[in-house]
């Protein structure tokens, strides 16, 4: 499913956001076996008039040596290959080997076979304002041994932080925040910023599909 994210600003949402120094943050939340608490900004940007992001959900699985996932942390992809669901990615010896026929159907059963710990996760690529970004969407610690499963989810939510890199290690997701299950939603999305609320709105579909 590919989908086109468009994202507008007035003048005076613009000099707020500028003045405090934020940008439109782009989270996904993966649902994983044992849950993780861990939040990633998948996309940071500094917004425009007029913003569009476009992505397929075609993922790859990335590999970090830091295992330091604490709030402000950068995730650098240190290693990536494509995903396919219902796949087993176990990584060892500075590489991922891929059995097509993992633990999860649905998703991606992630795997450590190294000594030490490593970070896991799903990392989406996509399109920022004519700008290809790749970074990850979520960031597991496992010890040697040590598997999780993990699910993309369809939730996205869309809100404002601090301006960090793409792949940034966030200390929660904003109860502010607007969240669209993007199972639910076609493949155009239109939202705006109100400056009368400060938050994020979306448009009504028939607007959305004008836009």
């Amino acid at each position: 499913m590919s989908y086109q994210l468009n994202i507008t600003f007035d003048e005076e949402a613009l000099q707020r956001v500028y003045a405090k120094g934020q940008a439109v943050t782009l989270a996904r939340i993966a649902d994983s076996t044992p849950p993780s608490s861990t939040t990633i900004a998948w996309l940071m940007n500094a917004p425009f008039n007029n913003n569009v992001i476009s992505w397929d959900e075609a993922y790859q699985i990335y590999v970090n040596n830091s295992t330091l996932l604490k709030p402000g942390a950068s995730i650098h992809l240190l290693g990536v290959t494509p995903g396919k669901l219902g796949g087993r990615y176990s990584f060892a010896d500075g590489a991922f080997a891929v059995d097509p026929a993992g633990a999860n159907p649905e998703g991606f059963e992630l795997r450590n076979e190294q000594d030490g710990p490593v970070v896991l996760g799903l990392a989406l690529k996509a399109r920022v304002n004519g700008t290809d970004a790749l970074a990850a969407t979520s960031a597991f610690e496992l010890r040697g041994g040590e598997a999780r499963n993990v699910s993309p989810g369809t939730m996205l939510a869309i809100f404002l932080a601090t301006y960090l890199d793409d792949g940034t290690v966030l200390r929660m997701i904003p109860t502010d925040a607007l969240k669209l299950d993007l199972s639910a939603q076609g493949p155009m999305i239109t939202i705006a910023y109100n400056t009368a609320t400060d938050q994020f709105e979306q448009l009504p579909s028939a607007r959305s599909a004008d836009a």
